[in-house]
């Protein structure tokens, strides 16, 4: 007798090993499902990935945008780095600051963000969502201080210097934050959304020896030289021009040309 299954078997006649699965073919279905899944994960890291760096080039070119139509608004000004208390960023009764991202906020492609898909959380900066006191706004990339409210017309090289750049948020990831903005009080104040200096928050000078607060973990002491960005090439930068660029370890160093730091970190030799 076929022990091929019979719709016309009694129960009794019927084979029960052709009519159900063992524990045998389970176990051996679950070993092809695990298999399979540990040879497509990679394939799925890799997707994700991608599509998180392809977002946060999207980010960074809604940006330049958003800073060009503000900038257009604004006698050709970029906007302030934020709004200041006693030289540091001044914070509403949530702990929000008011800054760059909170003006160019409305300007900015709906489909855009201003925080990076591949961001660790702690990495993230809150600030002021000027269209509700309720709502606040993550973002992950950092204005350099340098060119707060500086007009675009008297950038010297805006096609070699940096604007905007991914940023970590008080150090978060082993990210290099030397000079964090406290309040009076000593507390830490948000600090994501600018990029400093070594020996300062506010203007670079001689004795800098490189930025701060970009996203390159491994660099909290300083050294650059083994530090990794948020992505795997390094991290996304925007400069003056508009164009984008992957920022590596190599860049981050800042070189003294005159007394002031210049090429990809250069400072206006006056200030406003």
């Amino acid at each position: 007798m076929s022990d091929a299954y019979d719709p016309q078997a009694t129960e009794e006649e019927a084979s029960s090993k052709s009519q159900h699965m063992t524990f045998k073919d389970i176990r051996v279905l679950g070993v092809v499902i695990l298999v399979t899944a540990l040879i497509l994960y990679p394939v799925y890291q890799m997707g994700r990935k991608k599509s998180e760096k392809a977002q946060c080039v999207n980010n960074l070119k809604a940006m330049g945008d958003a800073i060009a139509l503000y900038a257009n608004d604004h006698d050709d000004g970029l906007p302030v780095l934020f709004r200041e208390e006693n030289g540091v960023p001044a914070v509403n009764k949530r702990g929000l600051p008011y800054t760059w991202v909170s003006d160019i906020s409305k300007y900015m492609n709906k489909r855009a963000s201003f925080r990076c898909p591949s961001a660790d959380e702690k990495e993230v900066v809150y600030v002021e969502d000027p269209t509700d006191s309720k709502l606040k706004i993550p973002c992950t990339y950092g204005m350099y201080a340098a060119y707060s409210g500086y007009k675009t017309f008297n950038i010297d090289l805006p096609e070699r210097t940096v604007l905007l750049a991914e940023t970590s948020n008080q150090g978060a990831m082993t990210s290099f934050d030397p000079l964090p903005f406290r309040d009076k009080d000593g507390k830490p104040i948000p600090d994501g959304f600018v990029i400093g200096w070594s020996d300062s928050n506010l203007q670079g000078g001689p004795a800098s020896k490189s930025p701060t607060r970009l996203a390159f973990r491994d660099s909290a002491n300083g050294d650059f030289s083994k530090a990794a960005g948020r992505h795997d090439e390094g991290i996304h930068a925007l400069v003056a021009s508009g164009a984008r660029f992957i920022m590596q370890p190599k860049h981050v160093p800042i070189r003294i040309r005159e007394g002031l730091p210049s090429d990809f970190w250069a400072v206006p030799a006056r200030r406003r």
